[in-house]
């Protein structure tokens, strides 16, 4: 088996918005349920705007993925057309991302026939400041005001708002830390981080691509935004701790010289499924769809309406050592089936291996990845490539860290599918593999 050639888009539980890896967690410790909560089999909304109307379903949260703790999962099923999956459509044009009104534009990189829609009357407005300036940063921050200045009362719970940038190679886990989250009802506030979720969105961009993670923000709880009423927010991005800091040169979202606070157009906020605020970044946005995945020293379970097998009744074959507990309290918070996949695994270290017998041909690969009591950091990779990334195990926030680690474009040319350590410790909990894609343009 060898790692394909081919450049890959966003990746999509059961064919929808791309799979969520959550790794933030509130102030008050509430996290996400798991990791792709919210699809509906094959269901949902598909990029925060199309899932109803693409095979028909009933979307739940936008993304039909997401949702904090106290919202459980979100997109009814509905079913997208299994042909879909593994279809990259052509992206916009580049003049709709050249900062000119140029070409059919009605306004700068917006309107007209090719580019994204303008949303100059919508009634919504991000602020955003800086926290740190510097291009180089171990822990980008940022403190955003989101504004209702409209006629109209909005149920928070329905909005969701997205902060774009890349990872150009820190460390995992990826996650949010000291996040914050204040509701002003008049002068009134509100603390309500409780009911906030930071969660992290991958995609695998390629180099034309203005990003490959969102944060994506959502509410739970019976909150009104009344006209005037705004909601601040600060949060804190932190990577595996080894001293590799992201360029925030390379983050869509980021503004150096916004301090104090000024408008920011590269943050989108959805309703529901409609962008009312700001400019999605450049990417194609491909869709994959689930083929299998491994439960790794557990039993079969059902997560988000997929069916993972157990650990294939001695197929499965490991120099690694089995480790195996009650569900995981780990960081950020998961429960139910995604709990017993992350409860149980094997500890690889240098050298050692984990193969899977999987049915030849072209896959995206995830591998869930888990700290056990120490904080090694451990590289890995598949089959015969090179270094494809580490995990620095350890606690966040005192709790042992977690991620989804992916995605991967992975040929399968011998039946096996391999995933090694290639120096200190790698703890692994399971293996979903999904379709990849390939463009229609």
């Amino acid at each position: 088996m060898v790692l394909t050639g081919v450049l890959l888009l966003g990746v999509e539980a059961s064919c929808n918005y791309p799979d969520f890896v959550f790794v933030s967690a509130t102030a008050g410790g509430t996290g996400a349920t798991s990791g792709d909560a919210g699809s509906g089999g094959t269901a949902g909304a598909v990029g925060g705007s199309a899932g109803a109307v693409v095979g028909g379903g009933t979307a739940g949260s936008d993304d039909g993925q997401s949702g904090a703790a106290s919202q459980g999962s979100g997109g009814e099923s509905g079913g997208q057309p299994a042909s879909l999956c593994g279809v990259r459509p052509a992206p916009a044009p580049d003049e709709c991302f050249n900062g000119l009104p140029d070409g059919n534009e009605s306004d700068i990189d917006c309107g007209g026939d090719d580019c994204q829609a303008c949303f100059d009357t919508t009634p919504f407005r991000v602020e955003y400041q800086c926290g740190d300036p510097n291009r180089s940063s171990l822990s980008p921050r940022f403190q955003l005001k989101l504004w209702n200045e409209g006629d109209d009362p909005v149920a928070l719970a329905t909005l969701s708002v997205r902060y774009y940038f890349r990872r150009n190679g820190v460390t995992e886990p990826i996650h949010i830390r000291s996040g914050q989250t204040i509701l002003f009802q008049d002068v009134v506030p509100l603390y309500i981080s409780d009911d906030t979720t930071w969660s992290i969105v991958k995609i695998n961009a390629d180099e034309d691509d203005d990003y490959d993670v969102t944060i994506d923000i959502r509410f739970s709880g019976a909150y009104t935004l009344l006209p005037g009423d705004r909601v601040e927010l600060y949060q804190e991005l932190f990577a595996g701790n080894d001293g590799v800091a992201f360029d925030q040169a390379t983050h869509y979202s980021f503004e150096s010289s916004a301090v104090p606070y000024q408008d920011n157009a590269r943050i989108t906020v959805f309703d529901g499924e409609q962008l009312v605020w700001g400019y999605e970044p450049r990417r194609g946005g491909d869709r994959s769809c689930f083929v299998r995945a491994i439960n790794l020293g557990g039993d079969a379970v059902t997560l988000d309406d997929d069916d993972w097998e157990g650990d294939m009744a001695g197929a499965l074959e490991t120099t690694g050592v089995a480790f195996d507990g009650p569900p995981a309290n780990v960081r950020p918070a998961v429960q139910g089936a995604l709990a017993e996949v992350l409860a149980s695994g094997y500890e690889l270290a240098a050298n050692q291996s984990v193969s899977v017998p999987t049915e030849s041909g072209d896959y995206l690969a995830y591998v869930y990845a888990v700290s056990g009591a120490g904080e090694e950091l451990g590289t890995f990779a598949i089959e015969d490539s090179a270094e494809l990334g580490a995990f620095k195990a350890g606690a966040i926030e005192g709790t042992p860290g977690w991620a989804k680690l992916g995605p991967y474009p992975v040929r399968v040319d011998d039946g096996v599918f391999d995933f090694s350590c290639l120096s200190g410790v790698v703890r692994i909990a399971g293996i979903e593999l999904r379709t990849p894609s390939t463009a229609s343009h």
